[in-house]
């Protein structure tokens, strides 16, 4: 099974699926507040008070389209951890790196879940569950981007030679 799951066949599809699945976020995310890029900023609030502050700008509509999003979020971070750590495979072998959007998945469902809980019980946003969810974020968009970094440059200097 493992080795299906870092086949090209499988990567390919899992790509579908990715982007299906982002799109679909983005399309929702919109409706929030009109641009998207707002969650992202949101979503890297260092307080529980511009988190909060962003949270009320939105009103009770951008809450609910943001509710709604978590249906296909919670699914993203399967999809782009393993398409990443099959990417990872595909282009460097078997290596510890393969960790990192395994990382980045396990941190984004720990945000997500935590994000979600403040945003339905926002007294908790004045708690420390806030930190572990920003800590989770950073954690995410770190690894992530080191994911995102080894393939391009392993494509990169594959590429020279």
């Amino acid at each position: 099974m493992n080795d299906y799951l870092l086949s090209p066949t499988f990567l390919k599809r899992l790509f579908v699926v990715y982007l299906i699945l982002q799109v679909s976020v983005a399309l929702i995310l919109r409706n929030v507040t009109g641009d998207p890029l707002d969650v992202l900023i949101f979503q890297c609030s260092l307080t529980p008070e511009d988190f909060k502050r962003i949270l009320d700008g939105w009103g009770e509509r951008g809450l609910a389209f943001h509710h709604t999003h978590y249906y296909p979020d919670f699914l993203l971070p399967i999809s782009y951890a393993l398409l990443l750590r099959g990417l990872i495979f595909q282009l460097r072998g078997r290596t510890r790196l393969m960790i990192l959007p395994v990382i980045a998945g396990i941190a984004d469902q720990i945000e997500n879940v935590i994000h979600l809980t403040l945003t339905l019980k926002q007294e908790l946003i004045f708690t420390p569950l806030f930190y572990v969810a920003m800590v989770a974020v950073y954690v995410k968009w770190i690894t992530a981007l080191l994911a995102v970094g080894v393939i391009v440059q392993t494509r990169l200097g594959a590429s020279k030679t």
